[in-house]
């Protein structure tokens, strides 16, 4: 059993053991899946069993033992990292660990003290930690959990007597959500771009998601596209800080007036694809 005095100190370190053991049994896994046929093929399976049942043993010890842990971030930040090795091997346990991450950071967000800014801060890193790792693996799970975890608006006095707002990352993070979402499932972020959209909405992500459409779906780029230039007009621009903002992001792509885009940026580079 790990000493709760040192836990703080050994518990990084455990998982990046872990995590180390994990990847070599995941490039044992894709060495065996691309080599060609040898006498010791089946050697060579076993001995990447062998080294996935280390890795697996390893996680689950780090999951008990995290258990024991005092402070609740810390149970928080273990099961994030495993339900994040834990995907592609068991996704149903790696669910269950970063569901039982979303149910305790809640709790705690209850439970928070909105004049203190550091617990704040700490609360709202471990929930974007938390969201964006779900998200990467499956959309639907990273919004629930988003939603989940969201804090209530709220407003405390300060020494003055004035009243000051505690800040609420809701916004950006649903935003940066959307762009991770885009990367591994193009076609979920084009439905909730599109539903935004529909909504009145202007996502500041939607120049990042156009980007991950017009390089993985062409056609729901064009979709998206048009719909976007669609609801853009002078009037919605005017009257929304969000179109505004948008409007400035899908212009930032534009060819520069000597016909050359600026490759320095990624994001650039597609747009001037899409204008050229």
């Amino acid at each position: 059993m790990f000493s709760k005095k040192i836990a703080v100190i050994l518990f990084p370190i455990a998982l990046m053991l872990a995590s180390a053991v994990w990847v070599g049994a995941q490039d044992a896994t894709s060495q065996s899946a691309t080599a060609q046929p040898t006498p010791d093929a089946q050697q060579q399976q076993e001995e990447k069993l062998k080294l996935e049942a280390k890795a697996t043993v390893l996680l689950d010890q780090i999951v008990t033992e995290a258990q024991g842990l005092k402070l609740p971030e810390n149970r928080i930040r273990v099961q994030i990292a495993a339900g994040d090795m834990l995907w592609d091997r068991s996704a149903a346990r790696a669910r269950g660990l970063l569901v039982d991450a979303g149910a305790i950071l809640s709790q705690m967000m209850l439970d928070a003290d909105r004049t203190d800014r550091n617990e704040i801060q700490t609360l709202n890193q471990l929930r974007q930690d938390l969201v964006l790792t779900a998200g990467r693996h499956d959309a639907e799970l990273g919004y629930q959990l988003l939603h989940s975890t969201q804090q209530q608006a709220a407003t405390t006095a300060n020494a003055a007597g004035g009243r000051r707002f505690v800040p609420d990352q809701q916004g950006n993070l649903e935003q940066n959500l959307l762009a991770t979402i885009a990367v591994n499932d193009p076609k979920v972020a084009y439905q909730k771009a599109s539903e935004a959209l529909d909504k009145g909405e202007y996502p500041t992500a939607l120049s990042r998601v156009l980007a991950q459409l017009q390089a993985k779906d062409p056609e729901s780029f064009k979709k998206l596209s048009d719909k976007t230039l669609s609801r853009l007009s002078s009037d919605s621009i005017m009257a929304s800080r969000e179109a505004a903002m948008l409007s400035v992001s899908l212009l930032i792509g534009l060819p520069r007036p000597n016909g050359q885009c600026d490759h320095g940026s990624s994001q650039r580079h597609v747009a001037c694809r899409q204008w050229e």
